[in-house]
């Protein structure tokens, strides 16, 4: 299971507000990534750094996704650190693993948000498998492989 983990790719700031979290990010001397819309149903700026981000996430409620219930459910609470994402070179072989070890992980799920390009719009993929929320109370703890880092990756976001 080990050599499917590779060390931190993320954490997630779910926020109430994403325009507000941008302008405070911003203010701070942030460069942001561009507003994505996931697949599902989620919104995300990100802080771009080397190897590793900060994402700000927000969740709405309606409509409901199962993969978003932890943050849905965080952000009724307030807002703050609400997620960790471990890098994994393959989410589906570590979901399998991750069972063979005794965990419950969730069934790798594939997602994906546009991002505009000068010539157009592609697709960053990513795959994602998570641990039982009930284990990791506080925080959503999940792996996330990139499919497309190099969309993700971008030299002018990282400045």
């Amino acid at each position: 299971m080990r050599h499917h983990l590779l060390g931190l790719d993320h954490v997630v700031i779910a926020v109430a507000d994403l325009d507000a979290a941008q302008a405070d990010y911003a203010r701070m001397g942030f460069t942001l990534t561009p507003r994505g819309h996931h697949s599902i149903g989620s919104s995300n700026h990100c802080i771009m750094f080397g190897a590793d981000y900060l994402e700000l996430l927000a969740s709405p409620a309606d409509p409901p996704h199962p993969w978003r219930q932890n943050y849905t459910g965080f952000l009724a609470a307030g807002e703050g650190l609400a997620g960790i994402a471990l890098a994994t070179d393959s989410a589906k072989r570590l979901y399998s693993d991750m069972l063979w070890a005794g965990f419950s992980p969730a069934e790798a799920l594939d997602l994906s948000r546009p991002v505009a390009f000068d010539d157009g719009v592609r697709e960053a993929r990513f795959c994602i498998t998570q641990l039982d929320p009930a284990k990791t109370p506080g925080a959503s703890v999940f792996a996330c492989e990139h499919g497309t880092r190099e969309l993700v990756w971008r030299p002018p976001w990282q400045q």
